[in-house]
């Protein structure tokens, strides 16, 4: 008697309601391998339906040998299994060839980025993506208090911040720090007094006062951990850092140190030394001393960097795996980015 055990071309029912989802026309791609993407999971797909008949019809059936409908059984789990070997070569060929694209493209972005005279190693961001939730939040801890030192060594004249703090950004600041648990008191008074004050001798000492008060949040541990109970310790500690980051760039009126702030994820994989484990100061120096239009686009540069290297690791990882639903997941990701520019 022969019994047919169930293969299903190896594919994970999720893999598969996923590329089942797709849409069979071919959506924007970044590149023409993108685009031939779109066959190999619409293969994928005719495949797994192929199986999914083929156990519909002979699935745990007990067939005498020597009949004809086992034979006819067995000639069809041969097909089936040669298509699926097949499949994995011919997937397994064009990931290779994507990641020889992806090496190319990586090699492009570090170039652009080092022409706006920025340091960036693609090994940093290999690193980086395998780090650690908690070993990323100190990295951004420590982000975050090279962008509030850097800010204040830059600042100008007091009175240039008095100028621009008018009291309803007064009481915007005050919010800000109240909800991530980073109301100093004497941070807050020192708002409002900027806030409030006119004059020059007077805006000069309110100013250099709330630049003093930052200082002072910045290395205290006066964080309300119960304004974000649902974070860890080090996540409160970071969400409270980066509000006074950016209460400080809206007092700076520098829209650099508040870009900076906002994308700090960007920011810290930027500024990570992968060979001493740390933020390079230096680097946050040189993103600083940036033009706003060099900085945008610098931003733009790491995001795509950090895509390519992302995308790199997806692709080797499934080049490893023997599992088709490994191959299909490293797939579908091409077919949902939009194209480059």
């Amino acid at each position: 008697m022969i019994t047919r055990c169930p293969v299903l071309l190896r594919f994970a029912a999720a893999a598969a309601a996923i590329a089942l989802g797709l849409s069979s026309a071919a959506p924007a791609a970044a590149d023409d391998l993108d685009a031939e993407a779109v066959k190999f999971v619409q293969k994928a797909r005719a495949l797994d339906d192929q199986n999914k008949a083929f156990e519909r019809d002979y699935g745990g059936r007990d067939l005498p040998t020597e009949s004809r409908e086992a034979q006819t059984m067995l000639t069809l789990q041969a097909v089936l299994d040669k298509a699926d070997a097949d499949y994995q070569l011919e997937v397994n060929a064009f990931l290779s060839k994507k990641i020889t694209a992806l090496d190319a493209a990586v090699k492009k972005d570090v170039l652009n980025i080092r022409a706006l005279n920025f340091d960036a190693r693609e090994e940093q961001f290999d690193e980086w993506a395998d780090l650690a939730a908690e070993a990323r939040s100190d990295l951004n801890k420590q982000t975050l208090d090279a962008l509030i030192s850097t800010g204040m060594s830059g600042a100008q004249a007091g009175a240039g911040i008095a100028a621009s703090t008018n009291p309803w950004n007064a009481n915007k600041m005050i919010a800000r720090l109240q909800a991530a648990g980073a109301d100093n008191p004497h941070l807050i008074e020192a708002i409002r007094a900027v806030g409030a004050t006119r004059g020059k001798p007077e805006a000069v000492k309110a100013a250099n006062d709330f630049l003093d008060a930052i200082s002072k949040a910045k290395d205290a541990n006066g964080i309300r951990e119960s304004a974000l109970s649902a974070k860890t310790p080090i996540e409160q500690r970071n969400a409270g850092l980066e509000a006074i980051a950016t209460v400080l760039s809206w007092g700076l009126e520098d829209p650099k140190l508040s870009l900076l702030v906002t994308e700090l994820q960007l920011t810290t994989a930027a500024v990570y030394n992968n060979a001493a484990r740390h933020v390079a100061v230096a680097r946050v120096e040189q993103l600083t001393k940036l033009t706003e239009d060099d900085l945008k686009r610098l931003k733009l540069l790491i995001k795509r960097l950090k895509a390519h290297v992302d995308d790199r690791r997806r692709i080797r990882a499934a080049l490893e795996s023997k599992e088709t639903p490994d191959k299909v997941r490293a797939l579908l990701p091409m077919l949902e980015r939009p194209a480059e520019g």
